[in-house]
């Protein structure tokens, strides 16, 4: 799927009204949903990619949190 195709735009209108219609707090959710799905159609063998980058991006997330930095330090 490419950015100049019709499919493209149906994906996206797809996407916008999905964004729209639920709640707030779950937005994120749609998006996320949104991006996995427009990454499967356009690169079907680098799906395991974007799974790893998700996983790592929600471990380091994770690791932060439960760091304990105390917040922001100056340099």
């Amino acid at each position: 799927m490419t950015y100049i195709s019709f499919s493209f735009y149906v994906f996206l209108l797809v996407v916008l009204v999905i964004y729209y219609i639920i709640p707030l707090q779950l937005r994120w959710i749609g998006l996320l949903l949104g991006s996995i799905i427009f990454y499967f159609v356009a690169y079907k063998t680098g799906w395991w990619i974007l799974f790893l980058t998700i996983f790592i991006s929600y471990a380091a997330g994770i690791f932060l949190e439960f760091s304990g930095g105390g917040g922001p330090t100056k340099f």
